[in-house]
């Protein structure tokens, strides 16, 4: 597992998430200051994939809840999580 994290220019905050290995994965992560979003008590935002077959391809939604974001990770594939 290799991580990226940075904020864009609008202020949504971005995971970048490598699975190198061959089997799925769910990780948890601690997000700093992630459930301060405008909705009051936990943010939200969007799961892209690239993989074999899908091309940064939206498959789901993302929560933070108490400040932890648990994501699924399939082998051999790039997650980009987006939370507004």
């Amino acid at each position: 597992m290799k991580t990226t994290a940075f904020r864009n220019r609008n202020g949504q905050r971005v995971l970048e998430i490598l699975n190198t290995g061959e089997d799925t994965v769910r990780a948890d992560y601690a997000l700093r200051g992630a459930d301060t979003s405008a909705g009051g008590g936990e943010a939200r935002g969007a799961v892209y994939r690239t993989d074999d077959t899908h091309a940064l391809s939206r498959v789901g939604a993302a929560r933070v809840r108490d400040g932890r974001l648990a994501v699924e990770l399939p082998g051999r594939s790039l997650t980009t999580v987006v939370l507004r």
